[in-house]
């Protein structure tokens, strides 16, 4: 029986270099991992904040809601 050593258990300097298409993927998923942030993010400072200069009972409790929509987004953005 031949013993083979799995990648996580090798050191780091014995590993085999990383092929061009995970550096791809390495790429795209930063790409499109902070273009998420950055749209989650903006849609809080852009639509929700401004509820919150308003006084009426309703625009805290959309402010509320939407708050809570953009965390539920964000926690899908890391969990994919």
């Amino acid at each position: 029986m031949t013993a083979t050593r799995l990648l996580h258990s090798l050191l780091i300097s014995q590993r085999p270099p990383r092929t061009q298409v995970q550096a791809l993927n390495a790429l795209l998923f930063f790409i499109v991992f902070n273009f998420g942030c950055l749209m989650i993010h903006g849609t809080q400072l852009v639509f929700l904040v401004p509820l919150l200069l308003l006084p009426f009972p309703w625009a805290r409790r959309l402010y509320d809601e939407g708050i809570r929509y953009t965390k539920g987004a964000f926690g899908n953005l890391l969990s994919e």
